[in-house]
Parts: structure tokens; sequence; C-alpha cells
């Protein structure tokens, strides 16, 4: 087997910055990879990671904290045979309740030259005190293409059972259709439609649809810089609308033993 572990800043699964985006240790072997730590879970691997492709943070998948994205504590394996990769992670006595498994995420995924198809499953115990109180399950699927053209087209889709008041199961949904282009070497542009149901009340629903669009331009490799477009159309809320410039820089250093 080889020993490796990796080290980066960015968003944490909470949102806050300046935290560790991935801290962790791997043993790879011909059997698979087990790794613990903080780590992507399978969810974000094989679903968001397709969906989420802009620079703004409103989306279902866009580091939203209804999508995972870091999780600490995290113990994982995954396993490649074919086109097919394999992944299941959990997460042991978090922040809240006894030593029963606060997270269970696993998922397949199949990948053969442009095409990417995913399904997984999520369990997360919702806890007050010591107490359990119920289990918020996800089913979520994935499927993104690469056209020779180069046309870049995404679907992710999440159907979500879960208690968010800590008192009755509520039903809803996330789903995202991301699209980008390139013009020549150094310009892209993105569009994306969202819609989200966190499954209350109206009283108490932040229910909304949305669309996006973005201008890249990639002066250098790793550097994108962007103008993007954001509004999101809520059912009982008003509306929001936002135009964000900025730029992003990718980075990430490896250490292998």
């Amino acid at each position: 087997g080889i020993l490796h572990g990796e080290w980066g800043i960015d968003l944490s699964n909470n949102g806050d910055f300046g935290k560790a985006r991935q801290v962790y240790v791997a043993l790879d072997s011909p059997y698979g990879t087990v790794g613990i730590g903080k780590q992507r879970p399978a969810q974000y691997l094989f679903i968001a990671e397709y969906v989420d492709i802009f620079n703004h943070g409103n989306s279902p998948f866009a580091y939203d904290p209804e999508s995972l994205f870091f999780v600490d504590n995290l113990l994982s394996y995954q396993i490649s045979k074919g086109h097919f990769t394999w992944m299941l992670v959990s997460q042991f006595d978090g922040a809240e309740g006894d030593n029963n498994s606060d997270l269970i995420n696993g998922g397949v995924s199949y990948d053969k030259d442009n095409l990417h198809i995913a399904i997984t499953y999520t369990k997360i115990s919702e806890y007050e005190g010591e107490r359990e109180l119920d289990d918020n399950e996800i089913l979520g699927g994935s499927f993104a293409y690469t056209f020779d053209s180069g046309l870049y087209f995404a679907l992710g889709y999440q159907d979500k059972k879960y208690s968010r008041d800590l008192i009755h199961d509520k039903q809803g949904h996330t789903f995202d259709m991301s699209m980008a282009y390139p013009f020549g070497k150094y310009y892209k542009v993105k569009a994306g439609y969202f819609d989200f149901d966190d499954g209350h009340s109206a009283n108490k629903t932040h229910k909304f649809h949305g669309a996006n669009l973005t201008f890249e331009w990639l002066p250098v490799e790793k550097l994108r810089l962007h103008v993007e477009f954001l509004h999101r159309d809520f059912e009982y809320l008003a509306d929001f609308n936002s135009l964000s410039i900025g730029f992003r820089y990718d980075y990430a250093e490896v250490w292998r033993y």
C-alpha cells in the first residue's frame, strides 16, 4: 500500500473561510483506498462537483448548507474497477449524539470518455442532546456530458426527506442544470438553472428557483476572472438579484510518502 496525505485552504462545510480544506491521510492498495480526516464525501464528488461550476454561493449546490462540501472526521473507502467507481464514507460521534454514526454516504459513478452518470445515498442523524430524533435521507443522481464542440452539460437532482425543525419529517428536493461553452482558449460563458424546495409550509419555507449567467476570462492556468449575474425567485419571500465581479485561483499541495 501507499500512504499519502493532502492539505489545502478553501471553504469548510459550514462556510467559514480559512479552515483546512483537506487534512487527511489515506492508504492506497490494490483493494481500494481507505482515508480518514477532512474529505469530500461521495455526494459532492459524484453529484455536486459536476453542476457546481459557478462562482457564487446561492444555488442549492454552491456550498449551500443543504449540500455536503468538506466533512470533518470522515472515514472513507473508494475503489475503481473499469469505468465504475464505488465510494462509501462515514462520520462517527460528531458534535452531538452518542457513538452512533452521524453520517453515512455512499455511491457509484460511471465515467467513460466524456460521459458521467452517478447515484448516491446519504443518511444523516439528527440529535437533540443525546436523543436521536430522526434520520435525514437523501437520494441523488447526476448526469454530465462534454460534446465534441466543447459544450458542457450537466444535471443534478436530490430527493430529500429530512427533519429541519427537529419535530416533523419534511420532503424536499434540489435540482441543478449547468452549461458551459468555451470561446477560444481564454473565454468561457456559463449558464445555470436551479430549483430548491426545503419542504416547509408557506409561512416557513425558503423555496425558490432561479438562474445565473457567467462570463469568464482565463488568462493563465488555474486563474479565472468572472462577471456573474444571479437571480433567485422566492415563492413567498422577496426576490434576490446580484451582480458579482471577482476572480478565483485554484491552489493545492499534495505530499506523498
